[in-house]
């Protein structure tokens, strides 16, 4: 994948993860959530199955990249003392 495809996949993921979290955040925010979180969540699901994931514009990707996303948000939100009311 190009940069920019990454950057627009980071975008897509970081603002759908968001959303899914309720956590709000600027757009270069998103673009790094996004990506960080597809790198997490491509380790768990290789870690998991065994198998290599292939980081292409697909549902799947996105699906895996998400929930890579929302673990990141959790993690960093444990260790930052973050508390939701």
């Amino acid at each position: 994948m190009s940069l920019i495809g990454w950057i627009l996949f980071g975008a897509l993921v970081g603002w759908l993860s968001g959303l899914l979290t309720g956590h709000e955040r600027s757009c270069c925010g998103n673009v790094l959530v996004g990506i960080v979180g597809a790198v997490i969540g491509g380790a768990i699901y290789s870690f998991l199955t065994g198998a290599q994931v292939m980081m292409t514009f697909s549902l799947g990707s996105v699906a895996i990249s998400v929930l890579g996303a929302i673990v990141l948000t959790f993690v960093v939100g444990m260790f930052a003392g973050e508390r939701k009311t």
